[in-house]
C-alpha cells in the first residue's frame, strides 16, 4: 500500500498543465476557436453575397421594365460599351445563378463546420470533466 500512495502522491506532484490530457484539452480549445474564426469569416462572406444577388435582382427588375428597343451600356473596365437589352437581361441573370450557387456551398461548408463545432463542444465538454475529476483527486491526495 506504501508503493501505491507513494505513486499518487507522485502523480499529484505533476503541474495540471504538463499532463497530457490537459495538453490536448489545450488543443481542442485551440481548434475549437478556429472553427469559430472560420464560420465567422464563412457567414462574412456569405452576407457579401447575399448583397451582391440582392443588387443583380434589383438591377433584373429595372431591366424587366425597360422597353425592348431601350439602349443598355455595360460597364467594361473604365468605358461604357452599348449591349442589346436581351444580351443584359441574360448577363444579370447568369450572375444571379452563380451567386445562388456560391450562397449554397457556403451554407454547405456553414453546416460541415458548425457540425464540427458541436463535436468540439462535446469533446470538450467530457474532457472537462476528466480534467475535473484529476483536479478533485489532485486536492483529495494532497490532503492525505
Amino acid at each position: 500500500t506504501t508503493k501505491k500512495r507513494y505513486k499518487i502522491k507522485m502523480a499529484a506532484s505533476i503541474p495540471l498543465q504538463k499532463t497530457s490530457l490537459y495538453q490536448k484539452y489545450q488543443k481542442e480549445v485551440e481548434e475549437y476557436k478556429e472553427l469559430k474564426r472560420e464560420t465567422g469569416v464563412k457567414y462574412e462572406k456569405r452576407t457579401r453575397l447575399d448583397t451582391t444577388k440582392n443588387e443583380n435582382v434589383m438591377m433584373m427588375d429595372e431591366l424587366a421594365r425597360l422597353e425592348d428597343d431601350a439602349v443598355v451600356y455595360k460597364k467594361s473596365g473604365p468605358v461604357l460599351v452599348k449591349i442589346e437589352l436581351e444580351e443584359a437581361r441574360s448577363d444579370v441573370g447568369n450572375k444571379i445563378r452563380i451567386i445562388e450557387d456560391q450562397i449554397k456551398q457556403i451554407d454547405t461548408q456553414i453546416k460541415n463546420i458548425q457540425s464540427k463545432i458541436e463535436n468540439k463542444e462535446s469533446k470538450l465538454s467530457s474532457m472537462q470533466q476528466e480534467l475535473q475529476k484529476q483536479i478533485a483527486m489532485t486536492q483529495s491526495n494532497m490532503k492525505a
